[in-house]
């Protein structure tokens, strides 16, 4: 097996945390609590914690759920038709990431030779499936009207049932939590109780 070097990404920025999906939530978060701070009446301190807990936890839901769905088509698009090949392990690719600070991140992702139904040579990386692979029979799955959809075979559906029921079990609740939390700070600091 050979190895090869992939291209070195370079280090993120500090101002990545500043465009990441959080964004969002802190600015909601910072001008909600004023809001909910400046419109409260005496016996309703409820409204600080409700506020302090639901908008972060919806945030967190939220998040959670776009990620949860987003890597949905891939095992739903390979179950339904794609097609089975067997592949050879042709080597090794590494990654190496530049941390800051003088620490570097070396990451290993298999490499693979296959060939489509149609006859044609395709070759296959594994970026989303980190590590050293090992032995001789392999079989990828890929999608025959998109043949880049390439991913390692296995059982599809199961990856499926699994990626929406812990979406459906943990970062909905999450949201829908949340969003109740937050909605009931706000009535309760806007609609003061007479």
């Amino acid at each position: 097996m050979s190895e090869q070097d992939a291209p070195t990404r370079p280090a993120r920025s500090p101002r990545h945390w500043f465009n990441a999906p959080w964004k969002a939530g802190a600015w909601l978060y910072l001008p909600g609590f004023a809001l909910v701070l400046s419109h409260l009446a005496p016996g309703q301190g409820h409204a600080v914690p409700l506020w302090a807990v639901g908008l972060p936890t919806a945030v967190t839901g939220a998040v959670l759920t776009t990620r949860g769905l987003r890597g949905l088509p891939a095992p739903l698009i390979l179950h339904r038709r794609g097609v089975t090949v067997p592949a050879a392990l042709t080597g090794h690719v590494r990654r190496v990431e530049d941390l800051g600070d003088g620490e570097v991140r070396s990451r290993s992702y298999a490499e693979y030779a296959f060939v489509d139904e149609t006859g044609t040579a395709r070759t296959y990386t594994a970026w989303t499936e980190e590590g050293e692979a090992t032995g001789e029979h392999h079989r990828l799955r890929y999608d025959p009207k998109n043949p880049q959809l390439v991913r390692r075979a296995r059982n599809f559906r199961t990856d499926l049932y699994a990626r929406l029921t812990l979406t459906l079990l943990i970062p909905v609740p999450l949201l829908l939590a949340g969003l109740a939390m937050s909605a009931a700070a706000l009535a309760t600091a806007l609609h003061p109780a007479p």
